[in-house]
């Protein structure tokens, strides 16, 4: 699960983003190890 808001700059490119896109541009450019909220692993029965 990733945070959009892990850091104030990331929040507000993210916010300003009108387009999925731009949302992941500014994921992947600003992100650190913060953006990473939490992991989910399932396992198969």
């Amino acid at each position: 699960m990733l945070n959009p808001s892990a850091t104030p700059l990331l929040a507000r490119k993210t916010k300003r983003a009108n387009t999925l896109e731009e949302m992941l541009f500014a994921m992947i450019v600003l992100g650190d190890d913060r953006l990473v909220e939490r992991t989910v692993i399932s396992q198969a029965g």
